[in-house]
């Protein structure tokens, strides 16, 4: 229970570092949770938002996004959120949460590490096309253990 308030409260730092004048006016703070809080998103601007609740592992932001594997259903799913709509998205159900490790993103892919076969692979989401594939099979049966992506460069 502690590890997923921690990964709460990073969300909400990264959200405060990517809009340091939120609070900088004085202003209540006020903070906005439910089961579906991006659907509920804060038109305040003097507003914090909590994006998840349910988040597992280690979320991660890239330019307009925010990307986290989410527990809510009782089955892992990868999510995202993009900042400039306030607005939550769908990626992919992953069932297992050790099934997806590894998340990152250029702002214009998400990829992450998916171990639902029997061999590891790279997936990829391609964010303006909505649409997922995969970037590379496991070479061996050790497959990988951190990948990184930086300008559509894997």
């Amino acid at each position: 229970m502690l590890r997923r308030y921690s990964f709460i409260s990073l969300l909400l730092v990264i959200l405060l570092l990517m809009f340091p004048n939120v609070f900088a006016d004085g202003h209540e703070k006020r903070q906005i949770s439910g089961h579906s809080s991006a659907a509920s998103a804060a038109t305040d601007e003097n507003t914090a938002l909590l994006i998840a609740q349910h988040a597992f592992g280690n979320p991660i932001a890239a330019e307009n996004y925010l990307f986290w594997v989410d527990l809510r259903d009782e089955e892992a799913t990868i999510y995202g959120y993009t900042l400039a709509r306030q607005q939550e998205f769908f990626i992919k159900r992953i069932g297992n949460p050790s099934h997806a490790v590894s998340l990152t993103s250029d702002g214009t892919t998400l990829a992450w590490i998916e171990t639902m076969t029997s061999n590891q692979r790279i997936q990829g989401y391609e964010l303006t096309k909505q649409r997922e594939y995969t970037i590379m099979e496991a070479p061996d049966r050790y497959g990988f253990d951190t990948i990184t992506l930086d300008d559509c460069t894997l």
